[in-house]
């Protein structure tokens, strides 16, 4: 809905768009075998080693951390990183059958005023990372 969308920009204060190639730019992407494509017109981006982008956390507001993941790989087991801090990352669901689906992860309190945020996907051995479509920090 428009009021939903709108609600959304409002709590996000850093957002990149994942496989597209301005907003990877503007946020320091980095990436080791790692490979973008596109699903129903909209980029996102897996690795079968890993990858990256840094977030401005302005004025330290950031709590949670919204990922938008595009079904179609192999559910395998990643880790999700935020400063080499491990999150206690929701595995994929195989059972989900939806295009996309979002899922939010709280920042632990040592990372909340932070102005800068290196959030990393990394596969693990013989896997693929979750195709990612968009990351955003919320307050």
């Amino acid at each position: 809905t428009e009021a939903g969308i709108l609600a959304l920009e409002k709590r996000t204060i850093d957002q990149v768009a994942a496989g597209e190639q301005q907003p990877e730019s503007d946020h320091q992407f980095s990436g080791d075998h790692t490979t973008t494509g596109l699903t129903d017109d909209r980029y996102w981006r897996e690795a079968t080693n890993y990858f990256s982008y840094v977030l401005q956390n302005r004025e330290g507001k950031a709590t949670i951390l919204q990922v938008t993941y595009v079904n179609g790989n192999p559910h395998a087991p990643f880790d999700l990183l935020v400063n080499g801090i491990a999150l206690p990352a929701e595995q994929p669901d195989s059972a989900n059958k939806a295009a996309e689906y979002t899922r939010e992860y709280a920042l632990p309190a040592e990372l909340r005023n932070k102005e800068f945020l290196t959030i990393r996907f990394q596969s693990r051995k013989n896997s693929i990372t979750p195709r990612v479509r968009e990351l955003r920090l919320l307050r």
